[in-house]
């Protein structure tokens, strides 16, 4: 049971880089492994990992985070509409 979740902006991954603002890819290329800047911008997306810290806190990235969270209520609701009709049609059984 997580009874605490942090959330940290922090935990990203590399994403993909965007070589768009530079003239040839290849020269780019090139000259970036001989240590010359180049025009590339490098993107961060939120890690897809959730990390447990202990018994009851996981620490994820806030986008992770808030669709933990979404999924968590869809599966309350499908448990709480299945206890409901459960429950109904064990009381039906009984009259």
């Amino acid at each position: 049971m997580i009874s605490r979740i942090i959330e940290n902006p922090l935990l990203t991954i590399p994403g993909p880089e965007d070589w768009s603002r530079v003239r040839s890819p290849s020269r780019a290329r090139r000259r970036r492994r001989r240590g010359h800047r180049q025009n590339i911008v490098s993107t961060k997306l939120p890690d897809p990992k959730f990390y447990m810290l202990d018994d009851h806190t996981m620490t994820c990235h806030p986008v992770m985070a808030a669709k933990f969270r979404a999924a968590l209520e869809e599966k309350h609701r499908e448990i709480g509409a299945w206890w409901e009709t459960s429950m109904l049609n064990a009381i039906r059984g009984m009259l």
